[in-house]
């Protein structure tokens, strides 16, 4: 986590959107690549309520410059999914896998969405469940919940209702919105959460 990342979660506790740009944007400006960083993060998301998918562009581009990886997760979504720019998968490809390389974990999550609904032409369901896995296993939860429906479904993979649960209960330890796909799978297999 950058040192501007624990920033950013208090300002949007806070309000203080405007503060947050006042200090961030300048040391952005002066290349500092956590803020640069940090600005294509907060623009992507609209963490400091401002959503502009141009400026998270241009601030990503910056950041993976300065050797950013996470900044290459929030571009290769944007490619992938048009956000700001003009569809490129080819692009988006690339960045993901670099991010995933690189320690991201979420990355998985977009290359298995990639590959399980065939956004570049083709749909492989065992590529997309190799890429749920691995961002699975890094903890992050919604890949655990798509991990779940692999294992459940036999999508890319032999069907395992004993893996199904073990990863929809992962997930749904989370317990918030981002967990609740686990939690109701669960509830439908009538299998409690733990």
């Amino acid at each position: 986590m950058n040192k501007y990342m624990q920033y950013s979660r208090e300002v949007r506790e806070s309000g203080k959107n405007e503060e947050a740009f006042a200090l961030i944007t300048p040391r952005a400006e002066a290349g500092e690549p956590d803020a640069m960083e940090i600005l294509c993060d907060t623009y992507y998301y609209g963490n400091w309520g401002i959503k502009d998918y141009a400026k998270s562009l241009y601030w990503g581009e910056k950041a993976i410059a300065a050797g950013s990886v996470n900044a290459k997760e929030i571009l290769g979504i944007q490619y992938l999914n048009g956000y700001g720019v003009a569809p490129d998968p080819e692009k988006a490809v690339s960045l993901l896998q670099d991010a995933i390389r690189g320690g991201c974990r979420k990355a998985g999550r977009f290359l298995g969405l990639y590959w399980l609904k065939g956004q570049g032409g083709t749909i492989d369901p065992a590529e997309a469940k190799s890429w749920f896995q691995l961002a699975a296993e890094r903890g992050d939860v919604t890949s655990q919940y798509y991990l779940g429906t692999c294992y459940e479904n036999g999508s890319g993979c032999e069907r395992n209702m004993d893996e199904a649960i073990h990863w929809y209960q992962m997930a749904a330890q989370r317990k918030d919105r981002i967990g609740q796909p686990a939690i109701d799978a669960l509830a439908r297999l009538g299998v409690p959460c733990e």
